[in-house]
């Protein structure tokens, strides 16, 4: 019984042992083009078009199998003598493709590889990006060539691909050519010693451009003339004293030396090496080493100071001024007070002020738009500043309270994004005015807000910067959007307006016209038809202006039929002449009535053919909210408590720069001065997109921000 409990179980492990095996995963080796099925061969060379590399062999060291190599070259076997060299190699193809040639001399002429042939065959050499190239067909080939010079360069190109050189030099074979990482093979070994070989020679221009920055920082420019062999020279310790190098730009190999020192491989040319680098600690006094050391350097140096007056004021001592425009200095440092310097020269920095006291006053430029809303309760604005912020960081809207949208009065800051990145808005204190943090000098930001006060008073500025309650913008203008039914009577307190009511009668002519018809109507039948007359005119002359002047011609063909004799001719003629005026006003009249029917109803009829929006669907109240997603006011208001507490740091800061210490119980983090990626950021209710009736206010100097414009509208 035993013995049956013991083989049911080894079946069963040996029936799991089975399935576990028949589910591993099969590995799938390639299948030979051969061993294809015979229905299938005909597809065999269309399926593998796009991957022409697969007769390729790997690399020995490529364990993955994950590259292919299909060129193979042999020994490079090359032959140089004084006036010319010949070279061969072997190269073993296993697909058409391109292979490299040596070439292109490391000398100011290069020399390009002359009668090469391919199997005794003559080909052609194709410049692929300054390199020589061969395109072979697969197989074995033999390639050979020939340079031809009249003077042996030092070194020549050698393909990345050969790593097997022969060399011989003059009939001299070399045991071990030198073949540098950057592909060289030199060929200096057995090089002519003659009297006519080039003299080796260096000349040098310094610059240094020097900003006084925190930290002081130095650009120096190295201007070489070459000439000779190529060669390893040491320039000495190039930096300024206490100088701590940041990056180093070279078109020639450079290395800089812990110690400061500049080593070069120069050949023949002209060439920039450019070596930016900062001061340590405050810089009182700059000198060049190298100038003292005198190995390798040049006897003077030309020095550009560009100062930041608004970090620290200082004077220049220790050093002669030139004129910078009759020096060789580069174009676009000429801008800046030159000096130059000799070994015995220092520039002593001496500091008259630290920061900047008295900076220059803000020069912002606003640009406002106001939408007033169809039933006339509010306005929503949407505000563009631009220009240099010096004086402040930070701008607030006067009189702006988040609840202002239950209030008569008051501006509620619902979105403010500057370059283009959406800020927090912020109070400093739970009283006062809602606004942002501005760390950019130069200023591009936008803002929407919501004005729910009367409609006679607008504020033609209203935020706050700089110097607080006396800052001003330097340039202002405006824009009113009315909506259908609405129209603008007069504006006060802005210096020019594009269209108003009262504009309409700026013409002597008008006001002339409308008298004159009403004292005849008076005259001819009473004070109460005049008076009614002139209302009447008043109000529809500039909506159809061809109606006075055919009232006119009604009016004095009646004149005359009341002087006129009963009988005759002339007296015909006149009340023809009445009828035909009669009728013309009619004409006029009736359409001019129905329209004023349809437009008291439907106020968008008074202009067909325009659209309030160019998009088909509309938001409620016609306004296209921002794509940013919006917070529930539950939640926005919420977030109130959490604005006050992240806001407190911007009053500490500003305490910091006005030299003050904040309380102890006020320690602000380094982390509390980024806003929290988790906090809301608000987005406002968007600001409408329609047009209808556009006024243009402007004024022509600087604004305040407590100016107030003044409307009437009807």
């Amino acid at each position: 019984m035993q013995s049956t409990h013991v083989l049911r179980h080894f079946l069963s492990l040996c029936t799991w042992l089975v399935i576990w095996l028949a589910m591993l995963p099969a590995q799938a080796e390639p299948l030979p083009p051969e061993k294809v099925p015979t229905s299938l061969q005909a597809w065999t060379n269309w399926v593998l078009e796009k991957q022409p590399n697969r007769v390729c062999p790997y690399l020995f060291s490529d364990k993955g199998k994950t590259t292919r190599q299909c060129e193979w070259p042999s020994y490079l076997n090359l032959s140089v003598t004084a006036q010319q060299a010949e070279f061969s190699q072997r190269w073993q193809v296993f697909r058409d493709g391109w292979v490299p040639l040596v070439g292109r001399s490391l000398t100011a002429n290069p020399h390009w590889p002359q009668m090469v042939q391919v199997d005794g065959e003559d080909t052609v050499v194709v410049d692929r990006q300054g390199e020589p190239w061969l395109w072979l067909p697969a197989g074995e080939h033999e390639v050979t060539g020939q340079f031809e010079w009249t003077l042996r360069p030092e070194a020549l190109q050698i393909p990345a691909e050969t790593g097997l050189v022969k060399l011989s030099i003059n009939g001299q074979e070399i045991a071990q050519p030198r073949l540098d990482r950057q592909g060289r093979l030199w060929l200096q070994s057995n090089r002519p010693t003659d009297n006519s070989a080039e003299e080796n020679r260096l000349s040098m221009r310094v610059y240094r451009h020097i900003t006084d920055d925190i930290p002081l920082q130095a650009v120096t420019r190295l201007v070489l003339e070459v000439a000779g062999r190529h060669r390893e020279v040491s320039l000495g310790s190039v930096l300024l004293n206490d100088h701590i190098p940041m990056q180093l730009v070279s078109s020639l190999p450079a290395r800089l030396e812990p110690n400061g020192l500049l080593r070069l491989q120069v050949r023949p040319g002209t060439w920039q090496i450019t070596i930016y680098s900062h001061h340590q600690g405050n810089a009182e006094q700059l000198s060049s080493p190298a100038l003292t050391q005198g190995t390798n350097w040049v006897s003077e140096e030309l020095w550009a100071f560009e100062a930041r007056p608004q970090l620290r004021l200082v004077e220049i001592e220790g050093l002669t001024a030139i004129d910078p425009q009759q020096t060789s200095l580069p174009e676009e440092w000429r801008q800046f007070p030159t000096y130059q310097v000799t070994a015995s020269d220092t520039m002593n920095l001496i500091e008259k002020r630290r920061g900047d006291t008295e900076p220059a006053p803000d020069q912002l430029e606003l640009t406002r738009h106001f939408w007033l809303d169809f039933d006339g309760r509010g306005y929503s604005i949407q505000d563009q500043i631009s220009g240099q912020l010096n004086k402040g960081w930070r701008l607030e809207m006067a009189n702006s309270d988040p609840d202002a949208l239950q209030q008569e009065d008051g501006v509620q800051v619902g979105r403010v994004s500057v370059n283009q990145q959406d800020q927090f808005i912020t109070r400093l204190t739970p009283d006062s005015n809602m606004g942002v943090e501005v760390r950019q000098g130069h200023l591009n930001l936008l803002a929407d807000s919501r004005l729910n006060s009367g409609l006679a008073t607008l504020p033609a500025v209203g935020w706050l910067h700089g110097d607080g309650e006396q800052s001003q913008f330097q340039q202002v203008n405006a824009v009113l959007h009315l909506p259908p039914g609405w129209s603008l009577f007069n504006a006060t307190g802005v210096d020019s307006v594009s269209q108003t009511w009262l504009q309409n009668w700026s013409s002597l002519l008008d006001v002339f016209v409308v008298l004159i018809l009403s004292l005849a109507v008076a005259k001819l039948w009473g004070v109460l038809w005049g008076l009614l007359t002139l209302l009447t005119l008043v109000l529809s002359y500039h909506y159809q202006p061809a109606l006075p002047w055919v009232w006119m011609q009604v009016i004095a063909a009646m004149a005359l039929l009341r002087v006129l004799p009963n009988m005759g001719s002339l007296q015909w003629w006149v009340k023809a002449y009445r009828n035909l005026s009669l009728i013309a006003l009619l004409v006029l009249v009736i359409p001019f009535l129905i329209q004023e029917v349809r437009v008291s109803f439907f106020p968008q009829l008074s202009e067909p053919w325009t659209h309030l929006s160019e998009n088909s669907a509309y938001y409620d109240n016609n306004y296209t909210y921002t794509t940013a997603s919006v917070a529930d006011d539950d939640e926005y208001y919420a977030q109130e408590e959490a604005d006050y507490a992240v806001s407190t740091r911007s009053q500490s800061n500003a305490m910091y720069r006005q030299g003050q210490s904040a309380p102890k119980e006020k320690k602000i983090n380094k982390l509390l001065l980024q806003v929290d990626p988790n906090a809301y950021v608000q987005t406002g209710l968007g600001v409408p997109k329609w047009e209808w009736q556009r006024i243009e206010l402007n004024w022509s100097g600087p604004v305040g921000f407590d100016q107030q414009v003044t409307l009437t509208l009807l």
